[in-house]
Parts: structure tokens; C-alpha cells; sequence
């Protein structure tokens, strides 16, 4: 075999070395053509762009609040001393800041978690936008959360507060009907506030809210629900406002309007052992679609979540319930 023959291959007549050479300064070229097309910004201004992206796309004002809460921490741990170009962080930057925030902080792990989250999201952003060229987070593991059985109302606290809302008074017709409405769709408390009265279908017995990122969705209310929504229409003297409900002063009720009206009801209802807010009827309301036969994809469509995640959870709360219920029944012990 001669030496040509030897040194040839199907790239050419290159050695292998040479071949290997012309490829990694090929792949450096391209690296650094990258590189210079991703766009300069620094982190700070970068995080206000993204904020006031998500305010244009009709996010709402506690999803934007949430997450300047969230990266505020991360630009001044960054920007310690001077302004930092944001193509300029790696993953272990963010690394040093989360075990940072993981040591100074007695949050929760939950706390930590949404860190995590909202940095995912705001890079995810910035590859979008051409500020970075990869999401560094990625090469990193979210925070591990743990298990929590999510508490529910019972149906004899449901059954207590409805009993406070028994007087035909303005604020008791409205709550009693916000209850039911609570507990019959499991809406969000944003969307609840929301509503208007050409929301509701009479005809159809059908609800129509507006969730998170403008989404609309529709959900049945059984006749009970109905009539205390219209009893409660009915209330003289009702304003000229489209929106349902109403504050004693017969203004827009606000989202801390209605955590502090179930807050009350449940306090003179005496109910304990459980957070008494408006997301503890969402909770209650997946539980119970679920163990009356209910599946996870339509609790999905009913419940306006974005994935399965959310729902899973429910699915696994259920499971425990029900475990210790019938842990509670069967109990060898109590049977001696």
C-alpha cells in the first residue's frame, strides 16, 4: 500500500489531523458568528424589556409582580457592583446565586422554586429575543419541592358557611352566592372578580371567565348556584356597573375583597385545620370532580390549567385522602 493511499480518506486528501484542525477552527468561526449576532443588553434592562412584554401580551399584574419579586433578588446578587451583560452569565452564575439565596434565606423550598421558575421563563424569553444564545438554567435541576397533601374544605364547612349567609342582607346574599360559585366551577378568585353580567348564560346555565394570559373558558353551575346568583342580582338598589360583584358600597369587589369576606364567614363559621381562601375551594373543587368519576383531562379544560402538573398533583392528594380515610375506618388499633 502506498503512503497516498494510506492518507486518504472521504474527506479528501488531508491527513486525519489536518482534517480535525480545519474542523475545529471551522466550528470556532461559527461560535464566534454567533456570538457576535447575539444582541449586547445588560441583565437590568433586559428583565424590564421582558415585564413590559408580558404587560403588552395582557399578563396580569400578580404574574408580573411575581416575577419582578422573583428576579429582583438574582439582578442585585449579579449586579453587585456594576452592570452585567446578560449574555455574559453562565450556569455557574445562577448556581452561585441559588445556593446564595438557598443559605441566607428561611423561605420555603417553594420560595426557592419559584426562583428557579422565573429565571427558566425570563431566558427563555431572552433566546427569543436574540440577548442570549442558550438558556443556562437548563443544565441545572429545579429545586426539589415536597410532597404536600393539599387540604380541602369538608362539606360540613362548605355547609357552615353557607349557614353565616342565611339573613337576606346585601353582603349575605353576595357571599353565599360567591361561595357556591367558588365551590360549583373552582375558578380563580381573579376571574371571579372578573365577571360581568354578560358572562353568565342563563339559558344555559353556563359561566363565561376570563384566566390567566386573556384565555376564556366555559363552565356549567348547577340551578342552586343560579338562583343565588340571581337573588343576589336582584338585591336593590343595584348601580349601573357591569361587573357581578359588588362591594357594600356597591363598587367593583377586588380579589382581597373576596379573601377577606371568605376569611371572615369561615371564622364565624368556626372552621379550622384548614386555609380559609378562595384557592382552598379550587382545591376542594378538583378533589371532588375527581372522586365523583371525574377525569384529569377534563378537570384540566374545566380548570383553565396550562399542563397536566397541577392536576397530577390532585390526582395524588386524592389518593392519600382517601387512604387515610379509609386508614381511619379500618384502623386495626381502633378495632382491638
Amino acid at each position: 500500500m502506498n503512503t497516498k493511499s494510506r492518507n486518504s480518506n472521504k474527506y479528501g486528501d488531508s491527513r486525519p489531523d489536518d482534517y480535525l484542525r480545519l474542523l475545529a477552527s471551522r466550528v470556532i468561526e461559527g461560535s464566534q458568528l454567533l456570538d457576535e449576532m447575539i444582541i449586547s443588553k445588560a441583565l437590568s434592562e433586559a428583565i424590564e424589556e421582558w415585564l413590559l412584554d408580558l404587560r403588552i401580551e395582557g399578563r396580569s399584574k400578580a404574574t408580573i409582580r411575581f416575577y419582578r419579586q422573583n428576579l429582583e433578588p438574582f439582578r442585585r446578587f449579579i449586579e453587585a457592583n456594576e452592570p452585567v451583560n446578560l449574555k455574559s452569565i453562565n450556569a455557574d452564575n445562577i448556581r452561585s446565586y441559588l445556593l446564595h439565596y438557598q443559605n441566607i434565606s428561611h423561605s420555603s423550598a417553594f420560595a426557592l422554586h419559584a426562583k428557579y421558575r422565573s429565571l427558566r421563563a425570563f431566558w427563555n424569553w431572552a433566546i427569543r429575543e436574540s440577548y442570549a444564545i442558550s438558556n443556562p438554567i437548563q443544565t441545572l435541576k429545579a429545586p426539589r419541592l415536597p410532597k404536600k397533601i393539599i387540604a380541602t374544605f369538608r362539606a360540613e364547612d362548605i355547609k357552615s358557611m353557607l349557614a353565616q349567609c342565611d339573613n337576606r342582607t346585601f353582603l349575605n346574599l353576595r357571599n353565599r352566592a360567591i361561595i357556591l360559585m367558588l365551590y360549583d366551577t373552582g375558578m380563580r378568585v381573579g376571574e371571579l372578580v372578573g365577571m360581568r353580567l354578560k358572562d353568565v348564560d342563563v339559558e344555559q346555565s353556563l359561566v363565561h371567565v376570563t384566566g390567566k394570559g386573556n384565555k376564556m373558558r366555559t363552565m356549567h353551575i348547577s340551578s342552586t348556584t343560579l338562583k343565588a346568583l340571581w337573588r343576589y342580582l336582584k338585591t336593590p338598589p343595584r348601580p349601573a356597573i357591569e361587573k357581578i360583584w359588588l362591594s357594600e358600597e356597591r363598587r367593583p369587589l377586588t380579589n382581597d375583597g373576596v379573601r377577606q369576606a371568605i376569611r371572615k364567614i369561615a371564622s364565624q363559621a368556626g372552621i379550622t385545620g384548614v386555609r380559609a381562601s378562595p384557592h382552598t375551594f379550587r382545591h376542594t373543587f378538583a378533589i371532588n370532580f375527581l372522586r365523583e368519576g371525574g377525569n384529569v383531562f377534563d378537570l384540566q379544560i374545566l380548570g383553565g390549567w396550562e399542563s397536566l402538573d397541577m392536576v397530577k398533583r390532585y390526582a395524588q392528594a386524592l389518593n392519600i385522602d382517601d387512604a387515610l380515610k379509609a386508614h381511619r375506618k379500618f384502623s386495626p388499633v381502633d378495632r382491638l
